[in-house]
C-alpha cells in the first residue's frame, strides 16, 4: 500500500485497484450471492449449448462434441476403413477428437470473454 503525505502531516492510503470481472460486487456482504449463482447457472447452460465439430484428414473423420466434452456423433469416410491400416484410422480419430476438444475450449474462452470473465479459471470443464 502506498502512503501519500498531504500538507498538514496527515497520511492518506490508497487502496490497490481490484479488476472488474463483470460479476456484481457483494459490497462486503453476502447478499448478492444469489446473483452470482444465477450468472454461473446461465453460464453453465450456455456451455452445455456449445456444439463443435472436430475434423481430421481433410474431413474424412468428423467428431461432434458438446461443451461438456461429450461426443454426440462420429463420421468416418468409407475410404479410410481399410482393415490393413487400422493405425491410420486410430490416428485420424485421435486427431479429430483433439481438434474438437480444442474447439470447445476456444468457444468457452470466447463465452467467458464476452462476459468479462476471460482471465478467470472456473471450476467446471
Amino acid at each position: 500500500m502506498k502512503k501519500f503525505r498531504s500538507f498538514g502531516g496527515r497520511s492518506y492510503h490508497r487502496k490497490p485497484k481490484v479488476p472488474n470481472l463483470g460479476v456484481p460486487s457483494t459490497g462486503g456482504n453476502l447478499g448478492n450471492i444469489g446473483n452470482i449463482e444465477e450468472i454461473f447457472e446461465k453460464l453453465q447452460e450456455k456451455i452445455q449449448g456449445i456444439e463443435v465439430e472436430g475434423n481430421a484428414g481433410g474431413g474424412v473423420v468428423k467428431i461432434r462434441m458438446n461443451g461438456e466434452y461429450k461426443v454426440s456423433d462420429i463420421e468416418v469416410d468409407p475410404s479410410v476403413l481399410d482393415e490393413e491400416d487400422k493405425e491410420m484410422l486410430f490416428d485420424l480419430l485421435t486427431a479429430a477428437f483433439n481438434d474438437a476438444v480444442d474447439k470447445v475450449n476456444e468457444e468457452k474462452t470466447k463465452l467467458l470473454g464476452d462476459l468479462g470473465l476471460g482471465d478467470v479459471d472456473l471450476p467446471f470443464p
